[in-house]
């Protein structure tokens, strides 16, 4: 009975800490949503860069992957929050060799691509600083909600001529949730109608280990990429300053 009363009093703290925390983070976004000068709609699109750790697996490679979103950015002098919704892939690569029931190497060198798509929210605050050429970083939160598996292999000739078979398939494999720490450091123009051109560069660094749903996974990994991006935005017409 003491054991399960300490771990009652635990877990209150824990949920007490946890939503203190989050109320702040509210807090903080709302102040400065509410307080904001400027108001900017936007979007960018560009390529991920994934690096899946897998230990014990270091035939598994990076692999780039697509990423597109539309974003909601509030400016108060210096200060800016960003508020994101999007699409991404997460994945690897990966060297197939082919052998016979006898484990007789048939042949080497296909390659088979795995790529995960996600749709996921993010919420940034950070800096902003300059004119017409400026730097804007921050930092965040992501979460992501996990859609399917794709994973392709063009077809292969084998050693003595025979073509193995390509394939190219969908289905869903793994946990749905994906959590990560976001940074991201951008350099922007502005243009004649006071739209903005941008280019930004992010890192993703996992907080979650991702798992197979249906099966025990022997070594659970973190996705973890960096994303290069272009985006554009404009201010929002309604507003009046």
């Amino acid at each position: 009975m003491h054991i399960l009363f300490s771990g009652n009093i635990c877990f209150y703290f824990t949920f007490i800490t946890s939503m203190r925390n989050l109320v702040f983070i509210i807090f903080v976004f709302a102040f400065l949503k509410s307080h904001s000068q400027e108001h900017f709609k936007g979007f960018s699109f560009g390529l991920n860069h994934a690096s899946v750790a897998r230990p014990n697996y270091s035939y598994y490679k990076s692999l780039l992957g697509i990423t597109v979103d539309g974003n909601y950015l509030f400016k108060k002098n210096h200060f800016i929050s960003k508020s994101s919704l999007g699409y991404t892939q997460k994945g690897f690569s990966q060297e197939l060799i082919f052998v016979d029931t006898n484990d007789v190497v048939l042949g080497q060198g296909a390659i088979e691509k795995t790529r995960f798509s996600y749709i996921g929210i993010s919420e940034l605050i950070g800096l902003e600083y300059g004119k017409k050429i400026f730097v804007n970083m921050g930092v965040g939160l992501s979460a992501y909600y996990y859609m399917f598996t794709n994973v392709h292999c063009y077809d292969f000739i084998l050693d003595n001529g025979e073509i193995s078979q390509g394939y190219n398939s969908t289905f869903r494999n793994l946990k749905p949730l994906d959590f990560s720490f976001l940074s991201e450091i951008g350099i922007g123009i502005k243009l004649k109608n006071q739209s903005t051109l941008l280019l930004m560069t992010s890192y993703n660094l996992g907080i979650k280990k991702i798992k197979y749903k249906d099966v025990f996974t022997e070594n659970p990994w973190y996705n973890n990429f960096f994303s290069f991006k272009i985006g554009f935005r404009s201010p929002l017409k309604f507003i009046k300053k």
